[in-house]
């Protein structure tokens, strides 16, 4: 397990990257369809899309390089009203969260997510850490989503080393990120959370 406070200092991590759900908090929310509904979404485009169903989630990506702008609409439209019809509500990840909130004069803090901004904004207001974050990029905002690192692009900056980013999350979309990118990354199963 690591200690992030000590993990960040010995490491001289100056910006670090959060994501949101699976991170800060975990949203309540059935994903079961969603899948189905993003293949179907892609099927209008591809008729093989099919078979990609146990992979659609890492494949979006190279539907969007053949398809732009037109396809990613309609995938944000979608991701936007699902989480809006399926989210009951979140479970808040307090160890980090009052990291972030103790944090913010310390470290130049972002929030790096794959869910739509009109999902993600109330909470991160309602959990009082909207103005910790100098930047928050969402789903809806980026030309291709995670693992691939057009939202760090949208955060780093070439005048600060990579050496000094660290990204924090739960998935291999997190990690593939921060692999892609060239910087470090942590699990947050691998948090110590006191």
């Amino acid at each position: 397990m690591k200690n992030l406070p000590k993990y960040i200092r010995l490491r001289n991590k100056t910006h670090l990257i959060f994501d949101f759900d699976g991170t800060l908090a975990d949203l309540i929310l059935d994903w079961s369809k969603w899948h189905l509904e993003v293949l179907e979404i892609i099927g209008k485009y591809d008729k093989e899309a099919v078979n990609f169903r146990g992979v659609v989630h890492y494949s979006r990506n190279d539907f969007l390089k053949r398809f732009g702008r037109v396809l990613k609409k309609d995938l944000d439209t979608h991701n936007e009203k699902y989480e809006a019809k399926m989210l009951s509500g979140y479970e808040v990840n307090d160890y980090l969260v009052d990291f972030v909130k103790n944090n913010s004069e310390k470290y130049y803090q972002f929030l790096y997510t794959s869910n739509s901004r009109k999902t993600i904004l109330p909470i991160v207001e309602e959990l009082e850490i909207i103005d910790d974050f100098k930047k928050i990029i969402t789903a809806d905002e980026v030309e291709y989503f995670k693992p691939h690192p057009f939202g760090f692009d949208l955060i780093y900056d070439p005048n600060i080393d990579k050496l000094h980013y660290l990204m924090i999350g739960d998935s291999k979309a997190d990690s593939g990120v921060a692999k892609a990118a060239g910087i470090d990354y942590v699990d947050v199963t691998e948090i110590e959370s006191r």
